[in-house]
């Protein structure tokens, strides 16, 4: 047959059979050519060739669809991507495709196997078609036996079956068609779901001289196979005697997914994710070569470097450490050397690295948009130095070994002179570790490796206590003296290290882990240099911290006394008392430094330097001139101690040494029985690190006359305290000697965050925005009345950057924001307020918080109800943060039906939720209780919202009622009696006190509740009791009126003689119950419309009794939400006193602390250490309009009450 009939027989078939569902072509112009590289990207979807929408917002169009779609056109990937605005193919047909994403399938062949929309969004015009442009290289190039293409088809899911065997390409003898489970079997492996057409085209002999024997697949491929290599026995050339060849058409059904990907009938050896990298010479690889074209496993494909634009001897560097290699000798391309030119396509363009000392090629920044100049051409290559890493290996030293690629194989570490495995029991942060020792940021936590065992070396450690943020091996573990019999050498551990796009990149180099075991210095270590001397001993010197190495801080632009502060307090004393720097001081200077730390800028309050912001000058600006030095205070931060408070004695630095902890009142051990790197974090976080080095780095064993404090520490990966783990004992640990006391090193990684553990540290209830507490000397109480007010929080929107911290006394701090501030600690009032410069209460070196507090009424209930700022005065110091003193009485003292209260927590935010009904506390059972109710309960409290409810080991004694239950809340409840009212009895439930509720109430923004103060909810139930007053004096008058009339009937009938003649009254001396009753209604000229009215009742005295009562000490005021003291009392003015010997502020001349006894309190101890609260008020008795328990009158000439 002739060329001409045989060209036209096929262009029959393709034109006839080739448009199937899902086929690709390019258009440039209107015009198609299967030869196109790029254009614009049509797809053939019910009986019409359409576009693909590529709207940037709407349909954005992606790398990975553009690289599928070029494999499904027979390219190995895509260059580009583009839109019919932004290239030159012109406009094509209407888009009948939409939101193709292919993320999910990278690897598909075909791009039907992506998801994709046949809905075109609206907002999608011409201006908007996907156009592509494909990389030259065909995806056959790099054939695996018994690949299959197509050829010679007007598409690409079409054309003359070709199979590659033996090293070379050839079609298949067939007489005949292809059955159809062949044909579909051929159409799967090329990505597609089926066959629509097969036949057979006559024999060519110049295009076929070579042929693939039939014999072996007639009849053995099933309706289920995926790849030729399955039903396939005989693959070798043979003559066909000018039998017809093969012709199929395929095509995609959404139907079905039984489709190949990239790999899936490829039997060859490939990396399991991005990182591996080979050298190839001539289309050969070896781990052995030193020299070659470089390849690096990207997106599950290989490909070559561009040299074009920034390629250099650093990047060339870091591609033979990648290698394994020292360095590098030499590096060239494509066009100038002898490795031959390979048909992978590029995939890195414009590499920088920042330090030739990087150990992994993706640890630079590169460029995945290829240049348009790139090609085979200009494929770099490298000549490393045949000198390898391990040949001078270090104790940690780390490698790969037994695979073909660089990221994987037999984890082998290098300890006491030798290379040894570690058991395959290695968890997974242990084999993340590894990796990013090897310069990766990621692992495969199960391997698919089967590498062979090794008998002759060691198996040095049967696991690792590695942390999450670990970056080498020592700083798990140290190297054993000898190897472990914990498991056979069949079960070394296996490590998959890849490199994860979407990850940051590590900053690990070749001397990273190296230097970390060369010395103890760490990340972030402080130390003091005096003249070409260090010690940790030094109270005064020149700052030394060590980042990559030692260096110093410049004091330009913001070195100050608060950064100073931080210096010290890292080196364990008190705080600074100067800072200076070169020029001027006498401590000399430190010409070896490798880098200058510049911009350090502190808040206060941090603990270690590098909780404050910092930047690191690598070129060396600031001169030696300008180098920092501290003088610290001689006093230890922990002469001051608190219970659970620990510290680390006798370390090389400050950031490692003997782990101490201070409990009942004597510092003591922790014993090492059970104590991990979790264990050894939560101390370092409480000392203000966050990584935790080594539990176990060298032995230092307490005095003798030390208790060991605590054993078996049990702290989760949540802990910040000690204490969280376990609580301080009252006994010595009789288990454990002091030969087994933990020593731990501590690290940086980031910013560190501030531990509030002083406050917190006997606690396991995590603080919630809006937690208040009181502190004296840096020791919380929930019994303190008085003290500095630390509150958690607030300032920040990110839970995870709340804090503690203070409040600056600055701008307009009053009376009534004390007042505001007890009621959130549920005391009744503020009696004064203060300020840490005059004040007892200690430094806090916290952060301050909040500024520019001002409560436009006292009776707020939480200081969130108030105006406030959260932009501190530059102003405001540690010597600025407010403390009060509150009345010793309960806001809740005086309590009205349906009022709430929290109980028994830990901060007075959450707690055991009670409520008062029929004259006793009582819970609230769980049943039906909601995010309403609990809102509800809230909002009465004076908070926007809750946190959680049900989360608390809190319950109600057997004697407690349980009140209510099966509650009913709305979402814009405020008060609990909104939702239901007390119960005539508790006995309208069926629960047990194990079902009470607990609630944590939050507020995070200065908003607060809608409710303004402790009374509000109490509408309700002073209606119910007006009602039921008023219907009881009625029945009473009803009642009397009806016997009046009765008896005086029978009088007159001379029936009977009066009865009451001589009974007295017995309603004289009743008081009216109507006449204390205040109705606060608005005033307006008009009639209003009916609403709630405020309506209080004062408490009706009990008959006097004989009981002598204290003639000096007067009954508090009652509670009145317009304020201290009630209109209708008159304030006595206070008798001249003599001068007092602590100093005052507040309103007036209103003190800071308690008065003197004579007027009926007692002034708090002056000694600074003294832990004993102020002596709180007693209760004063009952009198007419006062109420029990509540503060005395407010004397703002005083601040406390006054004699009468």
């Amino acid at each position: 047959m002739s060329l001409s009939l045989c060209s036209f027989l096929l262009l029959f078939v393709s034109l006839v059979y080739g448009q199937e569902r899902g086929s690709l072509r390019l258009i440039r112009f209107g015009q198609y050519s299967s030869s196109h590289t790029s254009g614009r990207l049509q797809v053939y979807y019910n009986d019409n060739w359409g576009s693909i929408c590529g709207h940037p917002s709407s349909s954005p169009f992606s790398v990975e669809a553009a690289t599928v779609a070029c494999r499904q056109l027979g390219y190995q990937g895509a260059r580009s991507f583009s839109r019919a605005a932004g290239d030159t193919y012109g406009t094509g047909a209407a888009a009948v495709i939409d939101d193709i994403n292919c993320a999910s399938v990278p690897q598909a062949l075909v791009l039907f196997r992506c998801s994709f929309s046949t809905y075109v969004d609206l907002a999608c015009t011409a201006s908007d078609d996907v156009g592509i442009e494909c990389f030259p290289n065909r995806i056959w190039s790099n054939p695996f036996p018994k690949m299959v293409r197509l050829q010679d088809g007007i598409y690409s899911n079409e054309g003359r079956v070709e199979v590659y065997c033996s090293g070379q390409w050839g079609t298949i003898c067939s007489q005949t068609a292809l059955s159809t489970a062949i044909a579909d079997t051929l159409c799967r492996q090329l990505g597609y779901t089926s066959s629509t057409n097969s036949t057979a085209i006559p024999y060519n002999i110049t295009t076929d001289s070579n042929h693939i024997a039939h014999g072996g697949i007639a009849g053995t491929c099933s309706s289920s196979q995926v790849c030729l290599r399955n039903c396939i026995n005989n693959c070798s050339p043979t003559t066909c005697g000018g039998y017809p060849t093969p012709y199929i058409t395929c095509e995609y059904s959404t139907s079905s997914t039984t489709t190949s990907l990239l790999r899936t009938c490829d039997t060859g050896t490939y990396p399991r994710g991005d990182g591996a990298i080979r050298l190839v010479q001539n289309n050969q690889t070896s781990p052995s070569y030193t020299s070659g074209r470089v390849q690096v496993y990207y997106n599950n494909d290989w490909g070559s470097i561009c040299f074009r634009s920034t390629f250099s001897d650093t990047v060339a560097n870091v591609i033979c450490h990648q290698l394994g290699f020292t360095h590098a000798l030499s590096w060239s391309y494509a066009s100038n050397d002898s490795f031959g030119i390979d048909s992978y396509k590029p995939v890195f363009d414009d590499i920088q690295c920042s330090s030739g000392q990087l150990l992994n090629v993706q640890q630079c920044s590169y460029s995945t948009d290829i240049n348009f100049e790139c090609t085979d051409r200009d494929d770099v290559s490298v000549t490393c130095s045949p000198t390898r890493y391990e040949d001078t290996p270090f104790d940690g030293m780390v490698r790969l070994n037994g695979s073909d690629f660089t990221n994987e194989g037999r984890i082998e570490v290098y300890c006491s002179g030798q290379w040894g495995v570690i058991c395959n029991t290695l968890a997974s942060s242990g084999i993340r570790t590894i990796c990013r020792q090897l310069g990766f940021n990621d692992y495969f936590s199960s391997s698919t490796l089967s590498i062979p065992s090794t008998s002759v070396v060691p198996v040095w450690f049967s696991s690792l206590s590695c942390s999450y943020s670990y970056n080498c091996v020592s700083d798990c573990s140290s190297c054993p003296s000898s190897p472990s019999f914990a498991c056979s050498h069949d079960s070394a551990a296996i490590a998959q290290c890849y490199n994860d796009r979407s990850a940051s990149t590590i900053s690990q180099s070749v001397e990273t882990c190296q230097l970390t075991q060369t010395g103890t210095a760490t990340h972030g270590s402080i130390i003091l240099y005096r003249n070409g001397t260090v010690s940790n001993r030094f109270t005064s010197g020149r700052v030394l911290i060590y980042i990559t190495a030692w260096g110093t801080i410049c004091r330009y632009a913001s070195f100050g006394s608060t950064e100073a502060d931080a210096v010290c307090r890292q080196l364990t004393y008190t705080g600074a008392s100067e800072w200076s720097y070169s020029q001027i001081d006498n401590f000399g200077t430190y010409a070896t430094r490798s880098y200058v730390l510049i911009d350090v800028d502190c808040s206060g309050g941090e603990d270690v330097l590098l909780q404050c912001s910092t930047s690191v000058l690598t070129n060396i600006a600031c001169s030696d001139q300008t180098d920092v030095s501290v003088t610290c205070y001689e006093t230890r931060i922990w002469n001051n101690p608190y219970n659970g408070m620990v510290r680390l004695v006798n370390g090389d630095f400050s950031n490692e040494g003997r782990l101490e902890v201070y409990c009942s009142g004597q510092w003591g051990t922790v014993c090492d029985n059970s104590f991990s790197s979790t264990d050894g974090l939560t101390a370092c976080e409480q000392l203000g690190y966050n990584r935790i080095i080594s539990t176990d780095y060298k032995s230092d064993p307490g005095n003798a006359s030390q208790p060991i404090w605590l054993t078996n520490v049990a702290c989760t990966s949540s802990d910040t305290c000690l204490t969280q783990c376990n609580s301080c004992p009252t006994a010595s640990v009789s288990s454990c000697s002091h030969s087994e006391d933990v020593y731990i090193r501590c690290g940086i990684s980031g910013t560190p965050q501030i531990s509030s553990c002083r406050y917190t540290s006997s606690f396991t209830e995590s603080p919630q925005s809006g937690a208040i507490i009181l502190t004296r000397n840096n020791e919380y109480s929930p019994s303190f009345t008085s003290g500095r007010v630390v509150m958690y929080g607030i300032g920040s929107s990110t839970a995870s950057n709340r804090r503690w911290g203070n409040i600056c006394r600055l701008s307009v701090f009053q009376q009534a924001n004390a007042d505001v501030i007890c009621h959130q600690l549920t005391f009744s009032g503020a009696s004064s307020f203060s300020y840490a410069e005059l004040d007892l209460f200690g430094t806090d070196q916290s952060i301050t918080l909040l500024d520019d507090v001002s409560c436009s009424s006292s009776e707020y209930l939480m200081l969130f109800q108030c105006s406030v700022d959260t932009v501190i005065n530059s102003l405001c110091t540690n010597d600025d943060d407010i403390s009060v003193t509150c009345y010793s009485t309960r806001i809740w003292n005086d309590p009205f039906n349906g009022a709430v209260r929290l109980s028994n927590g830990e901060y007075v935010n959450s707690g055991l939720l009670e409520v008062y009904c029929n004259g006793e506390w009582g819970t609230v059972c769980d049943d039906s209780f909601s995010s309403s109710a609990a809102t509800a309960v809230c909002r009465q409290l004076g908070y926007s919202s809750f946190y959680r409810f049900e989360h608390l080991e809190l319950v109600g004694t057997s004697s407690t009622p349980i009140w209510l239950d099966d509650l009913s809340c709305s979402t814009g409840d405020s008060c609990l009696s909104d939702c239901q009212r007390c119960p005539g009895s508790s006995d309208n439930h069926n629960c047990v006190h194990s079902e009470d509720v607990t609630i944590t109430c939050t507020s995070t923004t200065p908003s607060g509740s809608s409710n303004p103060n402790y009374r509000t909810c109490s509408y309700i139930n002073t209606g119910a009791i007006i009602g039921g007053t008023i219907g009881s004096v009625a029945g009473v008058v009803i009642i009397s009126i009806l016997v009046f009339l009765v008896l005086r009937d029978k009088h007159k009938k001379g029936q009977l003689h009066n009865p009451f003649r001589n009974v007295r009254n017995p309603f004289r001396n009743v008081r009216n119950p109507f006449r204390s009753i205040r109705w606060n209604v608005p005033q307006s000229t008009t009639t209003p419309t009916p609403a709630r009215a405020t309506i209080e009742l004062e408490t009706i005295p009990a008959p006097p009794t004989n009981q002598p009562q204290e003639p000096t000490r007067q009954p508090p005021p009652s509670y009145n939400p317009n304020g201290y003291p009630p209109v209708s009392e008159q304030i006595p003015t206070a008798p001249q006193q003599e001068p007092l010997p602590y100093p005052t502020v507040g309103i007036g001349a209103g003190l800071a602390y308690p008065p003197p006894t004579q007027f009926g309190f007692n002034p708090p101890t002056t000694d600074p250490d003294s832990k004993s609260p102020p002596v709180d008020v007693p209760a004063a008795s009952d009198g007419e309009g006062l109420r029990k328990g509540e503060p005395p009158p407010y004397d703002p000439s005083w601040g406390y009450p006054p004699t009468y």
